[in-house]
């Protein structure tokens, strides 16, 4: 299984030496402010993992996979994510592994 918001309230109680409510609200406030920024279109940097950025994706022609029938996809927004050097070197290490 993967990495939690639960995981990483209970990382930070342990590393603050604080109470979980309190280190709730301090990784509640560290992932609102990162969607807020991307929500606003800007680029979110977190030096060592990535950069998130929001794009938008053009409006375009898709298919109904039921019915065969060609249909028009209305512009929309989405995140896309840039791995850093630093963390794609470290994968392609635990890789070979």
């Amino acid at each position: 299984m993967g990495l939690t918001r639960s995981d990483l309230v209970g990382m930070v109680k342990k590393e603050l030496g604080v109470r979980r409510g309190e280190a709730r609200v301090i990784v509640g406030v560290v992932l609102d402010r990162i969607m807020a920024a991307i929500a606003r279109g800007e680029k979110v940097e977190l030096r060592g993992i990535g950069t998130f950025r929001s794009k938008v994706s053009p409006a375009r022609w898709g298919r109904d996979f039921r019915t065969r029938r060609a249909l028009r996809l209305a512009t929309g927004r989405r995140v896309s994510f840039k791995v850093s050097r630093k963390l794609r070197n470290r994968l392609s290490v635990a890789g070979r592994g």
